[in-house]
């Protein structure tokens, strides 16, 4: 599973900078701005959440994809005819 990390700082215009990391790299498109410290904590709360349920969904469409080449893969040895999945 992905290493996902987000980080909360407060930058020289005095906006709380929510940044996410996923595998120790930067994801500059999600990072957030915001006023108050309550909403930064809330929102990289929701964006560390958010994109474990993404890794976790992807990683599961990795492993659909495997049980699927296995049984075309077992489907062609036992009869010499792809199975459908």
């Amino acid at each position: 599973m992905n290493n996902i990390k987000t980080t909360i700082k407060k930058n020289d215009w005095g906006e709380w900078v929510v940044r996410l990391f996923v595998d120790g790299e930067h994801q500059k498109k999600a990072d957030y701005f915001a006023a108050d410290k309550e909403d930064a904590t809330e929102t990289a709360a929701a964006m560390s959440k958010e994109a474990k349920a993404a890794a976790e969904c992807e990683e599961l469409r990795r492993r659909v994809h495997a049980i699927k080449v296995m049984f075309q893969k077992l489907g062609r040895k036992s009869s010499g005819k792809e199975v459908q999945a």
